[in-house]
């Protein structure tokens, strides 16, 4: 019994330290995954269907719901504030929002929301339709019509970093900004700022 005790004793320390690793590597990386894996290809999507070069990058996993409005979650991720939604109209929205992208008040992407936004480059290249960019503020931060200022430099921002780092052709960008008047969840509610602090990308469908 001797002979095999130790090593087994051993053996079971290392899956157990092992275990530990994994769960604390799986804890703190938790739902801060890229949203789109690199490496995949793209050769599939056309621009007819945006949403089809979306599906494409995520490894084609599908649908993950569908709203009783006909919309369709391609993807979402409420830690991050990154979300993919088709539109029962064709059109795809990359909403990208909260403090991984905007401190408030601020226009300025953070370096975190930088690497999200070069990922969506990518789907952009793909697509070749038009390209809507809509600013939205909090009305915590910026109420009234002195929101409109905010959302537009927003979408501008995300606007200009596809025209310089993306090197996407300027008829292809529309931009807008909302103000606070088309808030993604009302006013009051855990959370909400975060929410409605966002900006979306719309990929417009050619047909």
């Amino acid at each position: 019994m001797s002979d095999w005790a130790v090593p087994w004793s051993d053996m079971m320390m290392i899956l157990c330290v092992l275990f530990v690793v994994l769960f604390v590597y799986a804890s703190t990386h938790k739902d801060v995954t890229v949203l789109f894996r690199p490496g995949d290809s793209v050769a599939a999507a056309t621009a007819a269907d945006p949403a089809d070069a979306i599906l494409v990058r995520l490894g084609d996993r599908g649908v993950l719901l569908r709203a009783p409005d006909g919309r369709e979650v391609l993807f979402r991720s409420d830690a991050v504030g990154v979300s993919v939604i088709r539109e029962p109209d064709g059109v795809v929205r990359v909403t990208l929002r909260g403090a991984a992208f905007f401190q408030p008040g601020k226009s300025e992407l953070s370096p975190e929301g930088l690497k999200y936004l070069s990922e969506v480059t990518e789907l952009l290249r793909v697509h070749g339709g038009l390209v809507h960019v809509v600013g939205h503020v909090d009305e915590s931060e910026a109420p009234g019509p002195a929101g409109f200022d905010l959302s537009v430099r927003r979408a501008a921002g995300v606007a200009k970093y596809f025209l310089e780092q993306g090197g996407l052709d300027p008829r292809r960008l529309l931009v807008s900004g909302q103000g606070a008047f088309r808030p993604e969840s009302p006013a009051g509610l855990d959370g909400s700022a975060e929410r409605n602090r966002r900006v979306e990308i719309l990929l417009l469908s050619e047909r």
